[in-house]
């Protein structure tokens, strides 16, 4: 799953001169490369009679001339099969989209954009690309949206981001990041969007975003974490919208977001470790809005303090509760305001329908937002429809309210009963007197004799009463 952090492509607005008409481009002193553009446009069938040239999809492999440009205001060479950018490109500040997304890039000069300082968006997705040299986008003041992702970058320096100040967006998702070092997006003062999804990041510096103070929109699904990078976000004094998707969590508890009151909308879907949401683990989120906490298939619980905060014993106000796909078998009905909640999706758990769980048709929900939700326990319950039901249906037995104890007792019993036991073996063992240590011999006034018979000694009982023995 994707965030929505994804670079949205401008709109676009050609001029209606014809593009290709040789008298119109740039300057008297460069004429012979204008006429090389018009045939190379013609090549490729890249022409339109009313709009600019469009080079998309033309199986185009090299740019092996500079290229002109007097009208429109794109350069679209996406899914071609280029591998170098080395000519550099003119234009006549007209030009502020430059996209060469899914070619074979892996190497572009540090000229290429030198002249085309109006550029505002730019898109490099899908290519394979690890390196920059730091004049690439220096003259590039203009840019506001960067898109870097689906290449193999696997360590970025600051200088790469050293002009480019206007920058709002800036997606590196689904690169080869294992580490970002702290100075990273120092001169990136006006970021707002950023994606670093689908890398290998484990931990962030907690200095990272120290100078970003504008970001508003943070995505870091698809990585390695296995905490939450506390620190690091805390230093984020707008963030509005952080997605956490596919990552390592095994249980959430506090202090885990304990400084992100400014975070509205939270993300947790597919995490495939993800056990446990423990006691205040979204303490301090204040803001929060919205959350999302989907397809983890092996959460299996959810503490009902989960979304207090224990300073005013209160959870936080939701409006948006989408807790789909998941494990778990019940919920508290404390663990939210439900009433006061505009949308609630708690389909796909397999809910166990008993009386822990009978608050869930009291719940005010309007009718078109009441999710489908159906029972999976007990056996005589399966697949009913929860908001058919009556809260007498939802019931729990007197062995399971009391299985607790039961179980409880009789282990205890069998405990003592096998330590008396043992007890009186040890005693009994101990005891140096024969008729102790066998208690249950009782003596009739017998008398005792040894014989031997053929080497063998045998030892004879008989009663005094009836005689001598013979």
């Amino acid at each position: 799953m994707h965030c929505h952090l994804h670079l949205l492509f401008m709109v676009i607005i050609f001029t209606s001169n014809p593009v290709l008409s040789e008298d119109k481009f740039i300057g008297d002193d460069i004429s012979n490369q204008a006429d090389q553009t018009f045939s190379f446009f013609k090549k490729w069938s890249c022409t339109s009679e009313n709009e600019a040239p469009d080079c998309s999809s033309k199986d185009i492999d090299k740019i092996d001339i500079p290229l002109v440009f007097n009208s429109g205001n794109a350069i679209k060479f996406a899914h071609n099969k280029i591998e170098e950018l080395y000519n550099p490109f003119y234009d006549n500040h007209n030009i502020i989209e430059i996209d060469f997304s899914t070619n074979k890039l892996n190497s572009i000069t540090e000229n290429v954009f030198a002249n085309l300082s109006a550029v505002e968006k730019v898109d490099l997705s899908h290519n394979s690309l690890w390196t920059f040299d730091s004049e690439t986008f220096s003259s590039m003041t203009n840019l506001q949206s960067l898109d870097l992702s689906f290449n193999g970058f696997s360590i970025i320096g600051p200088e790469i981001f050293s002009k480019l100040q206007k920058v709002k967006k800036l997606s590196l998702r689904n690169n080869n990041f294992h580490i970002i070092q702290d100075d990273t997006f120092e001169h990136l003062l006006a970021l707002e969007e950023l994606d670093l999804g689908d890398n290998q990041l484990s931990e962030l510096p907690d200095q990272l975003f120290r100078y970003n103070l504008n970001l508003r929109l943070l995505c870091l699904s698809g990585n390695d974490f296995k905490k939450v990078p506390t620190e690091a976000l805390a230093g984020i004094p707008r963030l509005y919208r952080l997605d956490l998707s596919r990552n390592k969590f095994v249980r959430l508890r506090y202090p885990a977001f304990k400084k992100l009151s400014s975070v509205n909308v939270l993300r947790l879907d597919d995490q495939p470790d993800l056990r446990s949401i423990g006691p205040q683990s979204f303490q301090g989120m204040d803001n929060l809005a919205y959350f999302y906490a989907s397809n983890n298939d092996n959460l299996r619980f959810v503490d009902p303090k989960a979304f207090y905060d224990n300073t005013t014993d209160k959870p936080v106000q939701l409006q948006t509760f989408i807790f789909r796909h998941n494990s778990v078998t019940t919920m508290s009905g404390k663990l939210l305001d439900w009433d006061k909640l505009y949308e609630i999706d708690l389909t796909g758990n397999p809910w166990n329908c008993d009386c822990h769980l009978d608050w869930i048709i009291q719940v005010q929900i309007r009718d078109h937002l009441k999710p489908n939700l159906v029972c999976k326990h007990p056996t005589y319950l399966k697949d009913f429809q929860i908001f058919n039901m009556t809260s007498d249906q939802f019931k729990c037995s007197f062995l399971f309210n009391h299985e607790f104890t039961i179980i409880g007792t009789v282990l205890l019993i069998i405990t003592i009963s096998m330590i008396m036991v043992v007890f009186l073996y040890v005693i009994v063992k101990l005891l140096p007197c024969p008729k102790l240590r066998n208690p249950w011999r009782r003596s009739y006034g017998y008398s005792k004799v040894k014989v031997s018979r053929n080497g063998k000694n045998y030892d004879l009982e008989w009663d005094p009463a009836l005689g001598d023995p013979k």
